[in-house]
């Protein structure tokens, strides 16, 4: 059997292995992020916490994951020149500000993608702990 602190450092060097950033990290618990970009105006961020709890044969891993949504945007100003006498006149002046904005945040609930995730996890245990799974 794994401790709960020994399956949280196996969990880290999982996600590290995958490219993630790790964030958040505690002694029983962290977080670890990705960045997808699908084009040059979409970005997709995918956060995965997971929690090392002790039980009697072990330890058991919980995981969750955040999928974010993000596209760039825009802004622009208008600028205005009024002149007596003969009125005033507004112009578009694009100041090129560009920025990432938020467009959705949604829980990952595909059974396929948490079973891929504790497969890895499985497959970086100690290879003395045939017994000992990651569900």
């Amino acid at each position: 059997p794994v401790d709960s602190e020994a399956a949280c450092l196996l969990s880290q060097r999982v996600l590290l292995s995958q490219g993630y950033l790790l964030d958040e990290t505690k002694k029983l618990s962290f977080s670890g992020t990705k960045f997808f970009q699908q084009d040059t105006d979409n970005q997709t961020r995918l956060k995965i916490t997971l929690t090392c709890l002790s039980e009697a044969s072990g330890s058991a891993i919980y995981a969750v994951a955040l999928q974010s949504r993000y596209e760039l945007k825009t802004t622009s100003k208008n600028t205005g020149l009024s002149v007596a006498g003969v009125g005033s006149i507004t112009l578009p002046w694009d100041e090129g500000k560009e920025s990432l904005v938020k467009i959705s945040d949604e829980t990952v609930t595909d059974p396929e993608f948490y079973s891929r995730l504790f497969n890895l996890l499985n497959s970086y245990l100690p290879a003395n702990s045939s017994e000992t799974r990651v569900d």
